[in-house]
């Protein structure tokens, strides 16, 4: 038998003996009210004509009375013919009749039902005794002449009545016998059909309990055994197997769980070897990256460490621009190196994002300083507005922020001839937590509809022919936007051909404590102020308007020298007047010398912005307060007005960016240095390197030569490289560490070209103290270095 027909089975005889318990319910209910229909429509009224006929013989009898007494009493006053009203005689009359006519319709009404026999009887016994009563009524109405009379016509009366009456009790004294007993036979059917339902009721209960046993026994004893097998198989344990022995449903898809659990098992074996080829592969892929990494930047390290020493030295022009241009290319190959590890470890999901407290204005004012040569050269404005609401310190990764603001910034830069390049910054806040909105637009080439759907994808540009034009490999954008989506945001880009473009990302930072605050608006020095702003840049113009109001200062913006001059000939006085130098018909030096010809400007203070190539050669004859660079760092110009406005001494131009070598740092941190490289190039470039910071170092090209260096003399620090014949950089940290005592161990730095992720925390917990990833940057050793003096004080210095 099938589990569809068991089921069907069980189904028929539930619905079976609920049918069956529903019909003993209806017979018993149909009874009880049968029984009380007999009693109450039938015996109750037969009951209730029988009382109207017995009132009715009464009323009969009580207005033959009363018409005999009116006569009776009209012969004891005075004689009928005084006293007789014949009112009075027809009202009695009336009565009389209705009450008549009220009897015989009483009597009708009940003879017209069902009689038994001895009611039947009853009922013609009843009717002479009514008629005869009439009769005697009649009688006594007609005989009022004489009171003799009257009087034994009443007596014979009262005696018809009387009988009457009693036969009348007789029959609902047989109407009520007949009621209790028909009440006695309805409790007795009761008690029967009570007693029958209680047994039904039971019988049926027994039913039930044996239907869900064998409902138990047949269906939900196989399932839980399914249930129990699945739950096991989910917990890993694949040998599991369901014992049902049935023919039916159950017992096929039992025997297809237990094969589909014999293909689990063998597909899980095949799974994990999968996995481990698998994971071998991505170990393998990982290795190769790594070692094309170092590979490559073995070389690298020589080409822009070369490059940054040789543009240390006096060139021509001519070997300048061609040192540049090598400079340039080797940046752009490292740049190309760390964006494809970046997307292999995007991809492979190994990439984590720091959460440090960084401030979040100096990091733009960076990344766009990286970019301020570039501008200038290509005559572009490049600024940035920040919202006021926006945090001072946030945190999160800076350098990942950082990274895709200069992929935004200088993708704007490459594709953009002529205009400008603004950077926003807008805050909401959502609690604690910060949702930051930043923004790069250009008035570039702008990017197509159809360029815009492949924008993000890796290793894509628009089209071929940006790629040749522009150059760039197409990772920048996919590395950012994944950055961005890891930082809890998004990024899109709106654009039309031809008219720029504007790529926004979003990120979610806590707020954290800012180090310092620039909005300083209760300093008297500045609040109340008059500046005067010339700009023919209106977003440049708006910024710096803002960036004053901030501070409670009075901007005065103008977008021309001519509407300046115009300002100050009418009699306008300003405590300090901010200038930009490159503008149309007059630029800014003119604006400045003859703002020194009149009255009202020989002695206001002049700040002149402008680009980093400008020289401050020309400018000596102004008397200009301040010269800044664009883009205007926020804390710098706070400082040089600050310093203006207090009449402290400022320098009239900002200096360039000092060379990343200092030459008199050995003579403020004298070191003793073991130069620890099996590279030739890579030693002659960091022996230059540190040549130019005033070191001369001693050198080992193997572990070995370290430890055996170590022994004939102390060092206060070992630049380490990791591979190495003989005993790599690990290894001989590992034995500096058990051989040398704590206080007499150098600081050593790890100096390797291993860049990817989790490689400076494998070397710091192996016992190196510092990392340097190479190509080594000049600043990058200087820092390093000075951690020697801050992490070890019993260095010998």
């Amino acid at each position: 038998m099938s589990l569809r027909t068991k089921l069907r089975f069980v189904s028929w005889l539930a619905i079976g003996a609920l049918i069956l318990l529903g019909v003993l319910n209806a017979n018993v209910t149909r009874q009880v009210r049968d029984d009380f229909i007999h009693t109450t429509d039938v015996t109750a009224p037969e009951v209730i004509r029988l009382g109207e006929i017995k009132v009715a013989g009464s009323r009969v009898m009580e207005e033959a009375l009363s018409y005999t007494l009116l006569h009776v009493a009209d012969l004891s006053v005075g004689g009928a013919d005084e006293m007789h009203s014949p009112e009075l005689e027809a009202q009695a009359t009336r009565e009389f009749d209705d009450a008549v006519v009220e009897l015989n319709r009483a009597i009708l009404a009940y003879r017209s039902g069902t009689l038994a026999p001895d009611e039947q009887t009853l009922v013609a016994h009843m009717e002479e005794v009514s008629a005869l009563m009439l009769w005697s009524a009649s009688e006594l109405m007609a005989l009022t002449t004489e009171q003799a009379d009257a009087a034994a016509a009443v007596e014979e009366l009262n005696d018809i009545g009387h009988g009457f009456l009693l036969v009348v009790d007789d029959a609902i004294a047989l109407k009520v016998k007949e009621f209790q007993a028909s009440k006695e036979l309805g409790v007795q059917r009761a008690t029967r059909a009570a007693t029958t339902r209680q047994a039904a009721g039971f019988v049926i209960t027994i039913f039930f309990i044996l239907l869900g046993i064998l409902f138990e026994q047949i269906v939900l004893k196989p399932l839980l055994k399914l249930k129990e097998a699945a739950e096991a198989i989910g917990q890993g344990k694949l040998n599991t197997r369901v014992d049902i022995q049935t023919r039916d449903e159950l017992g096929m898809v039992a025997t297809a769980f237990n094969q589909m659990a014999e293909n689990l098992d063998g597909l899980t074996g095949e799974l994990g070897a999968a996995r481990e080829r698998a994971e071998a592969v991505a170990q393998a892929k990982a290795e190769f990256l790594a070692n094309m990494s170092h590979e490559i930047r073995t070389p690298l390290n020589a080409v822009i460490g070369m490059t940054s020493l040789l543009l240390d030295t006096p060139l021509v022009a001519e070997q300048r621009d061609f040192t540049e241009t090598i400079r340039s290319s080797g940046d752009t190959l490292l740049a190309l190196i760390n964006d494809i590890l970046d997307f292999s470890k995007i991809e492979s999901g190994k990439l984590d994002l720091e959460l440090i407290p960084f401030d979040l204005v100096p990091r733009i004012e960076e990344t766009l300083d990286l970019f301020a040569m570039q501008a200038e050269q290509k005559g572009l404005e490049l600024t940035y507005s920040i919202d006021p609401d926006t945090p001072e310190a946030i945190v999160g990764d800076p350098s990942r922020l950082r990274q895709i603001l200069t992929n935004l910034v200088g993708n704007a830069i490459k594709f953009t001839a002529q205009g400008e390049i603004i950077v926003a910054v807008e805050c909401q806040a959502e609690g604690n937590c910060r949702h930051l909105h930043f923004s790069v637009r250009d008035s570039g080439i702008g990017i197509s509809a159809e360029g815009m759907e492949r924008l993000f994808h890796s290793f894509s540009q628009v089209d071929a022919s940006t790629t040749r034009r522009y150059g760039g490999t197409g990772l920048g954008l996919a590395i950012s936007r994944r950055l961005a989506e890891l930082m809890g945001g998004e990024m899109w880009v709106e654009s039309e051909e031809g008219k720029g473009s504007a790529f926004h990302f979003t990120i979610r930072a806590q707020v954290a404590p800012a180090q310092a605050r620039l909005n300083r608006v209760d300093d008297a020095n500045l609040s109340g102020k008059r500046v005067l702003l010339v700009d023919d840049h209106p977003t440049s113009l708006e910024i710096l308007v803002r960036q004053l109001t901030k501070w409670q200062m009075i901007p005065v913006a103008v977008n021309s020298g001519a509407a300046a001059l115009d300002l100050l000939a009418r009699g306008e006085s300003f405590d300090l007047a901010i200038l930009d130098r490159q503008m149309p018909e007059m630029d800014g030096l003119d604006l400045a010398s003859r703002i020194r010809r009149q009255r009202q400007g020989a002695r206001m203070p002049l700040v002149m912005l402008s680009s980093i190539s400008n020289s401050a050669a020309d400018v000596k004859d102004l008397d200009l307060a301040a010269m800044l660079t664009k883009p205007v760092k926020q804390a710098h110009l706070y400082t040089v007005l600050d310093e203006i406005l207090t009449e402290r001494e400022t320098p009239a131009h900002e200096a360039l960016p000092a060379s990343g070598f200092d030459a008199t740092m050995a003579q403020r941190l004298p070191l003793r240095i073991l130069l620890a490289e099996d590279n030739v190039v890579n030693q002659k470039v960091a022996l230059l390197m540190l040549e130019r910071l005033g070191y001369r170092a001693d050198v080992a090209a193997t572990g070995v030569e370290v430890l055996q260096a170590l022994q004939r003399q102390s060092y206060d620090v070992v630049l380490m490289d990791v591979q190495m014949p003989e005993m790599d950089g690990v290894e001989a940290t590992q034995r500096i560490m058990e051989q040398v005592p704590v206080g007499q161990r150098p600081y050593i730095i790890a100096m390797t070209a291993h860049a990817l992720t989790g490689d400076d925390e494998k070397y710091l917990a192996a016992g190196m103290d510092d990392y340097i990833s190479k190509p080594v940057r000049p600043e990058k050793l200087v820092i390093a270095l000075q951690g020697v003096q801050r992490l070890v004080p019993t260095a010998s210095l």
